[in-house]
Order: structure tokens, then C-alpha cells, then sequence
């Protein structure tokens, strides 16, 4: 009887081992399809995230190039791997850019992914050369020592136009020629005033009419202004994640050497102060096609003698995001010079002053933005508004460019001369689709010169073309 239960519990030791064996198995199967599943899920991953990297290089392609037709420069971005001068470098992937017959085609390439987009754009030609003196939402005041020149081809051009239903006040003097026969306190000649027009026809003193300007006999070739800026917002947004220094510290740059394109661009993530000069390199140098960028998150102030070459794009957050602020985001004062073709866009704000406000500097003279009759001067954009003050160095400010501000937070475009300051002269224009264009002190003598051809078309500029293309989104394909 014993040996017969033995044998049972020996058999039974002998399953059990074997039940262990194949659950063991089993178990060691199933772990190594887990380990598999999941590094297939991890590789998987990996393969999502460097598509999306990839795709999301092509949109910023195609974002690219739409500032590019909007700013009226080639909208074709670098070439294929492999050709020159090559794809375009945006953090650590590439992209190019290909448009034909309104169809643009980007091409984003991360690691071994490659995603395409093709899109159709619509665009209207609207150039520089179809704008005004002063294009505002709202321009009620003119006072007695502000002059509008029309420096223009066509002598009935309509050098102001005002767009409110207020009435337009006009003690100053609008001329219909850039070099009138007799200026005040001389009586002006009739063929010799220009063109001036308000929304709601009330114009005042009227006893001016005539006399100090004549009143446009139709209604202007009125467009609706928008101001892009996707391309700068990407830049900035890269600026603020990669950018040099850190959240609220302050570089302060003597000397700075700028190459073309955006793979050369400079991101500083803090403030930045330029004194000195800026300066081209030599072996590649930036160009209407392939302008210098610089993106500062932060402010960027142009100090004492700052002088910029040609071709370079600033821009600037002022430390905002997405949201528009009321802060001086780029400050210009001191001696600083901007050679022909520098364009700069504030987020919020830009402030040029005479350089009192700088310690220890004595200027010799007041920012100067300098005009190429072959090329033209230079941009000036701002979200909010743009401030203009000949406080009190005594030197006249002399600028050749097209000041606009979209004036989203109430802004607008002001333009001063303090007792102690001197003349400004502006040879461009001012363009307000937002806010009011003011004059609120005016102690010396303000000129403001409507230029025809202020710039050629294919000069790198944020004006080229008033109008912001827009995508046809049905027509998107990935």
C-alpha cells in the first residue's frame, strides 16, 4: 500500500514539474511578445513624431513662402539635397519650396522622412506705388507746421487720405508737387496744392480749402490694409525657445557681422542693444531675395551710433507671445543709421527719439534713415504704434521709409518736434489701418514726402504688397 501511494505522489511531483515548465514557457513567450510589442510601439513612435517633424517643416515652408509673395521677392525657398544652393535649415530638419501658376509646393525633410504639401494661393498686385502721404484709419488734426508733399509722377494723386467719420482738421499745408512754386507765409498757388480726402466730406477751417489744400473730387482706390506677420511670428517663436541669453537678461552688441537666409538667421532670447555697426559678410552677403533676419524676443534698442548695412529684417516681441502688448519693443535714438532697405517689425511698439536719453553720450546728430534713389529706404511696422519725438538735441531727424502701424491696442502713428528739437523730414510715408495719426506737438517744422517708386518691386519689403495673400484651403493636399 505504501509503495503504491508513493508512486502516485512521485508521478504527481512529475506533472507538477512539467506544469511549471510550460507555464514558465508560456510566461516567457508572452514577456518577449511584450518586449517586442512595445519596442514595436516605441519604433513606431519614433516614426510618427519624425513624419510629423517632417510635415510640420513643410508647413513652415509653405508659410515661408507666402510672406515671400506678400512681400513681393521670389517665393521659390532653396532647392532638393543635393543641388544648390540646397534646402532651407530650420532647427534640425530642411525644407524647399517650389511655386508655379499660383500652386505652391513645399517639401519638409527630417532624418529619413520626407512629407510634401501642395497648396493654391490667391494674391492681388497692390504695390507701394498706389499708397498716399498718410493712409489712416483716423487723421483728424493736421496742425499749421506739418507740410504733405507729392513727390509723385501723377500731381493728382490723393496724397491724404483720412477713412473716419470725423472731421478732418487741417491748419498745415498739402502740396501737389515735391518742390512747390512758394511755401508759407507765402499764398500758395492753386495748382500748386494737393489732394486731400475724408470719408464723411467735412473738412475744417474751410475757409483752408483752397487755400492750405483741395479736396479730392472722387472717391480714392481705397484698399483694405492688413498687416502680415506670420513670418515674422515664427521667428520670434524660435527666438524665445532657442534664441541667445536667457528670458530678461540683455546682450549688448558693439560689432555684429550678418549673413542672407534664413539658415544664417540670429535668435536672441532676452533684450538686445545695438551700438555699433552691422555689418555684411563679405561671402554672403544678404540681399533683396535673401535679406539678414535677426529675431530678438525680448526689446531691441539701437544705441548711440549704431549703423546698419542694407538688407537686414529685425524683429522683435518685446517679451510677448502671441498677444499684442503697449511696450516700446524696439527703441531707435543716439546717432543711429539705417542704410537703404532695413525693414524692422515690432509686436507692440517702436520708439525713435533723439539720443539725450543715452548716459554719458553726447550726440552730433539724430537718427537718420538714409534713401537710395536706385533703391529706396527702408520699413518701419509696428502692431500698435510707432512714436516719433525730435525732443531737444537741436538736429534735425531725417528718414526715408514707410511707417506703419496696425495700431491693435489703440495705437497709431505719432509724430513730434519739442521746442529744443529741430525739423523731421520723412520722404516715404505714413500708413495707419489702425488707431490715429497725430501730431500732438509740433514746435518746428514736420515734412512728409509721398514718394512714387519709393522702392522698385522686387526690393525686399514688408509694403510690397499691402495685401496678405491668403491659401485656398480646399485645395490642401498632403
Amino acid at each position: 500500500m505504501n509503495l503504491i501511494i508513493y508512486k502516485m505522489i512521485k508521478n504527481e511531483k512529475g506533472y507538477a514539474i512539467a506544469i511549471a515548465i510550460t507555464v514558465s514557457l508560456i510566461l516567457f513567450i508572452l514577456g518577449l511578445a511584450i518586449v517586442q510589442l512595445t519596442d514595436t510601439e516605441i519604433k513606431l513612435s519614433k516614426k510618427t513624431y519624425e513624419s510629423a517633424y517632417a510635415y510640420y517643416l513643410a508647413e513652415a515652408g509653405v508659410n515661408h513662402s507666402l510672406w515671400l509673395i506678400g512681400n513681393q521677392r521670389s517665393p521659390n525657398v532653396g532647392s532638393p539635397p543635393g543641388t544648390t544652393p540646397g534646402p532651407a535649415t530650420l532647427g534640425d530638419g530642411q525644407y524647399y519650396v517650389s511655386v508655379f501658376d499660383n500652386i505652391i509646393t513645399s517639401v519638409g525633410i527630417y532624418k529619413n522622412y520626407l512629407r510634401t504639401i501642395t497648396v493654391r494661393y490667391d494674391a492681388k498686385s497692390y504695390q507701394l506705388e498706389k499708397g498716399y502721404a498718410v493712409y489712416a484709419a483716423r487723421s483728424p488734426n493736421i496742425p499749421s507746421k506739418v507740410y504733405f508733399y507729392n513727390a509723385t509722377t501723377d500731381p493728382n494723386a490723393c496724397v491724404v487720405t483720412d477713412l473716419s467719420n470725423d472731421t478732418l482738421n487741417i491748419d498745415g499745408y498739402v502740396f501737389s508737387t515735391s518742390t512747390p512754386s512758394a511755401e508759407p507765409p507765402s499764398s500758395i498757388p492753386l495748382s500748386d496744392l494737393g489732394y486731400v480726402w475724408n470719408a464723411a466730406a467735412k473738412y475744417n477751417p474751410t475757409g483752408n480749402i483752397n487755400t492750405h489744400f483741395r479736396v479730392y473730387p472722387s472717391t480714392p482706390d481705397l484698399k483694405t490694409l492688413t498687416m502680415g506677420t506670420s513670418f515674422y511670428d515664427g521667428y520670434l517663436t524660435i527666438a524665445k525657445a532657442s534664441g541667445q541669453g536667457s528670458l530678461g537678461s540683455t546682450t549688448y552688441i558693439d560689432s555684429l557681422t550678418v549673413k542672407s537666409g534664413a539658415e544664417d538667421a540670429l535668435y536672441y532670447k532676452g533684450n538686445v542693444v545695438v551700438r555699433g555697426n552691422v555689418t555684411a559678410d563679405a561671402s554672403d552677403t544678404p540681399s533683396d531675395v535673401a535679406p539678414a533676419l535677426v529675431a530678438v524676443y525680448g526689446t531691441l534698442t539701437f544705441d548711440k551710433t549704431a549703423n546698419v548695412c542694407p538688407y537686414v529684417t529685425f524683429m522683435a516681441a518685446g517679451g510677448y507671445d502671441t498677444t499684442e502688448g503697449n511696450v516700446d519693443a524696439v527703441m531707435i535714438r543716439g546717432e543711429t543709421v539705417f542704410q537703404h532697405n532695413v525693414e524692422v517689425y515690432s509686436r507692440s511698439n517702436i520708439l525713435i527719439i533723439d539720443g539725450t536719453s543715452v548716459v554719458g553720450f553726447t550726440p552730433t546728430k539724430s537718427f537718420e534713415a538714409q534713401l537710395d534713389p536706385a533703391l529706396g529706404g527702408s520699413s518701419f511696422l509696428a502692431k500698435n504704434k510707432i512714436e516719433i519725438d525730435n525732443k531737444s538735441v537741436g538736429f534735425e531727424m531725417n528718414m526715408a521709409g514707410i511707417f506703419w502701424a496696425a495700431g491693435v491696442k489703440g495705437g497709431g502713428i505719432s509724430v513730434s518736434t519739442r521746442p529744443k528739437g529741430n525739423k523731421i523730414t520723412i520722404k516715404g510715408g505714413l500708413i495707419c489701418s489702425g488707431g490715429t495719426v497725430s501730431f500732438p506737438n509740433n514746435s518746428h517744422l514736420i515734412k512728409i514726402y509721398y514718394r512714387d517708386g519709393f522702392r522698385p518691386s522686387n526690393i525686399a519689403s514688408a509694403f510690397g504688397g499691402l495685401l496678405e495673400p491668403k491659401l485656398i484651403y480646399s485645395t490642401w493636399r498632403e
